[in-house]
């Protein structure tokens, strides 16, 4: 009898810890590749590039604009991160030509720097590693208070990747 609980116990740390070893690294493997098109019409020529006190102005386009860049040399991040409005006034953070390094438990945060003690907002989970994407911005975000955007993991509460908006 106690063999068979041994041998139970056994299979059983061995599943978790199997379990636990793919969930954390099998991210770092795979891509998740997403080609979301623009919900606004993008005219690269005409950007806007308002002044801080003009966002809150109804007019489609881009508003502001960053380049990824990594964290650190493991943590790498590229493309461009647009904040755009709908010509119906909506807000969405574009991602384009995106690529960062796959991690688990990834999420994309607006906030007012790469240090997110000075506050931030959680747009959601990170749809994919590589591609174009979409994410809107809640029209209760005071979009003039955070100039930062971030591809956060949550579980080991790292920075995969930042673009500072201008």
């Amino acid at each position: 009898m106690h063999r068979n609980v041994k041998r139970v116990i056994i299979i059983s740390v061995v599943a978790i810890v199997g379990g636990l070893a793919y969930y954390l690294g099998s991210p770092l493997f795979l891509n998740t590749i997403v080609n979301e098109s623009s919900p606004v019409q993008l005219d690269r020529e005409n950007e806007i590039n308002l002044p801080e006190e003009a966002l809150g102005i109804e007019i489609g386009g881009v508003l502001i604009s960053g380049s990824f860049v990594g964290a650190d040399d493991f943590h790498s991040s590229s493309g461009e991160a647009l904040l755009i409005r709908s010509d119906s006034g909506e807000l969405f953070l574009r991602f384009e030509n995106f690529e960062v390094r796959n991690g688990p438990d990834l999420y994309v945060y607006l906030a007012r720097s790469t240090d997110i003690g000075d506050g931030f907002v959680n747009l959601g989970r990170l749809t994919g590693n590589i591609g174009d994407q979409n994410y809107q911005v809640s029209s209760d975000v005071e979009i003039s208070e955070f100039n930062t955007v971030l591809i956060w993991c949550r579980a080991f509460v790292v920075l995969f990747g930042s673009a500072e908006m201008r």
